[in-house]
């Protein structure tokens, strides 16, 4: 298990197994992916479930809840995976680093 993830008792995903729709990206605006590096994993009514690497970036989590107006879950990702499904699903995003 993620040490990150039992640290903080999330759950931890593999990227490789969420299907990223369009809506589902949608869920969070770009810019707010790359920056604070966040994927939105699963949406549902209200709720919407994050994967981040790093749990206790309390600055991000409380941007991301603002700006999506959203109840937030928090699931916990490997930061390689987070960057290599950042990178894939906003191209864009490799420019800016």
């Amino acid at each position: 298990m993620n040490p990150r993830a039992e640290h903080f008792g999330a759950e931890e995903v593999d990227l490789r197994r969420v299907v990223f729709t369009p809506e589902l990206l949608a869920c969070v605006p770009a810019e707010l992916v790359r920056r604070h590096r966040v994927l939105p994993v699963a949406a549902s009514g209200r709720h919407l479930r994050i994967a981040i690497a790093d749990p206790s970036d309390l600055d991000a989590i409380d941007t991301v809840q603002t700006a999506v107006q959203r109840e937030l879950e928090l699931v916990v990702a490997e930061e390689s995976q987070m960057e290599e499904f950042i990178t894939r699903l906003y191209p864009e995003a490799a420019n800016e680093r």
